[in-house]
């Protein structure tokens, strides 16, 4: 039967850094040390618990959004760091899948300004790019668009449920939501991406695991993943 679909989380996977994380970073230049500080300690912990599934991710999102009260500048400025750490072998790997004819897509709960443009440039149709759109008050970020999956608990399982009903998924991820999509039965497969970082109670559940982006075809003609 074989993999006909890979779906790929964006933070931690595809670029080395939480965009959440580089925006509170990014936010902070404006404040005082002490508060630069808090605000990224802050923002991080939440990141934190929420992929590693100790707080809901719904929750840590919005809370995050209002603790960072980022501009469109800022957004704009995360960006261009993000586009810095992209993981190494992530274009090549995107294009030879796409090259054997095996669809691809990026699910993620970041945010379409983030997200988008790198996911984009790493060989990603467009419609197969899916993300947080910002609601923008007044050029600052006030939270995400309502009715969006991937703003609620389990929208990552919604969103790959829809994208394998006609064929087989694998998951390619960091984070405890990564592997919920393998668990609850929207993806067949889960490999842990582990470059950038290693969460053990992701690690320990995953079919497969990998630290370098190109290994992912390898496991491609491996048996398990022909069943």
């Amino acid at each position: 039967m074989g993999i006909s679909v890979v779906i790929f989380d964006f933070d931690s996977t595809l670029v080395r850094a939480e965009g959440l994380d580089l925006l509170a970073d990014v936010v902070g230049e404006a404040l005082s040390t002490s508060e630069r500080a808090a605000l990224v300690a802050r923002v991080r912990d939440l990141t934190t618990r929420a992929m590693a599934g100790r707080v809901s991710f719904a929750e840590a999102l919005r809370e995050r959004i209002e603790l960072l009260r980022a501009t469109t500048r800022d957004l704009d400025r995360a960006l261009a760091r993000l586009r810095e750490v992209v993981v190494d072998g992530a274009r090549e790997t995107v294009l030879a899948l796409r090259q054997r004819r095996i669809a691809v897509a990026v699910v993620s709960g970041g945010l379409r300004p983030l997200v988008e443009p790198i996911s984009l440039a790493l060989g990603f149709p467009r419609e197969a790019i899916h993300c947080n759109d910002p609601v923008l008050e007044g050029g600052r970020l006030t939270g995400v668009v309502a009715g969006n999956s991937l703003s609620r608990d389990g929208g990552k399982i919604e969103v790959v449920r829809r994208l394998a009903c006609t064929g087989t998924a694998l998951m390619v991820g960091d984070g405890a939501t990564d592997l919920e999509v393998r668990t609850r039965g929207a993806a067949a497969f889960f490999v842990a991406f582990t470059g950038v970082v290693e969460r053990s109670e992701v690690v320990a559940a995953a079919d497969r695991v990998v630290n370098r982006m190109p290994l992912i075809l390898d496991l491609l003609d491996e048996p398990l993943l022909q069943d």
